[in-house]
C-alpha cells in the first residue's frame, strides 16, 4: 500500500514537472494572456477603417486623403473635417499599417504572437508619443462662425477624446497595451462621431 501511494506521488511530482518544463519552453503568448484588450485593438481599427471607407475619398497612392463632398457644411467646417481625417488616420498608422503606409514606431499589435518582450522594447512602447496630442488645436479652432456649432463641435471632439493617461511603471505590459487600447478605441469612437457628421451634412 505504501509502495503505491509513492508511486502515485512520484507521477504526480513527474507530471508537475513536465507541464512546468513546457510552460518555461512553450509560455503563453501576449495575445492569449491579454486576449480582451487586443480585442478591442481589433474591433477599433475595424470601426475605423468602416467608417473611414465610408466617409473619404482615397486615391491609387494614398487611403483616406479627404472628406467626401459635403453640400451643407461651411468651409471652416469642411477644413476641420479634414484635419481629423488626417489626424485619425495618424493614430491608426501608430496602431497598424495601411496597406504600403505606414509609420516609423514600434507597435503593440507586433508583441500579440510573443510572450517575451525586452526592456527595451518596453521602453520604447511607452515612450510612443501620444497621438492624441495631435487633437488639442481643435479646442481653440473655429469649425463655425456660428458660435452654437462652434462650442458643441469643439465640445464633442474634447468629451470623446477624453482619454486619461496612465503613468505605467515602462516594465508592465498590461499597464502599456491599457493606454494603447483605450486610445485607439477613442479615436475609433471619434470616426463614428465624425461619420454622423458626414451624414449629417452631405
Amino acid at each position: 500500500m505504501k509502495k503505491n501511494y509513492f508511486v502515485l506521488l512520484n507521477s504526480i511530482l513527474l507530471i508537475v514537472l513536465a507541464f512546468s518544463i513546457y510552460k518555461v519552453y512553450n509560455p503563453v503568448n501576449f495575445g492569449e494572456l491579454y486576449k480582451p484588450r487586443f480585442g478591442i485593438i481589433d474591433k477599433s481599427v475595424k470601426t475605423i477603417t468602416e467608417n473611414m471607407e465610408l466617409i473619404t475619398n482615397s486615391t491609387a497612392d494614398e487611403k483616406w486623403t479627404e472628406f467626401k463632398k459635403l453640400n451643407k457644411a461651411e468651409e471652416s467646417q469642411i477644413t476641420g473635417y479634414n484635419m481629423l481625417v488626417k489626424d485619425i488616420k495618424n493614430c491608426y498608422l501608430q496602431v497598424i499599417d495601411l496597406d504600403d503606409e505606414k509609420v516609423d514606431n514600434i507597435k503593440i499589435l507586433d508583441f500579440r504572437n510573443k510572450s517575451r518582450i525586452s526592456n527595451k522594447n518596453y521602453k520604447d512602447i511607452a515612450d510612443n508619443n501620444s497621438c492624441l496630442d495631435n487633437f488639442k488645436k481643435y479646442d481653440s479652432y473655429q469649425f463655425s462662425e456660428n458660435d452654437d456649432l462652434n462650442y458643441k463641435l469643439q465640445n464633442q471632439i474634447k468629451l470623446i477624446l477624453d482619454v486619461k493617461e496612465l503613468e505605467t511603471t515602462k516594465n508592465k505590459f498590461n499597464d502599456i497595451l491599457i493606454r494603447e487600447s483605450d486610445i485607439i478605441h477613442s479615436v475609433a469612437n471619434l470616426s463614428t462621431w465624425l461619420k454622423i457628421e458626414y451624414d449629417t451634412y452631405k
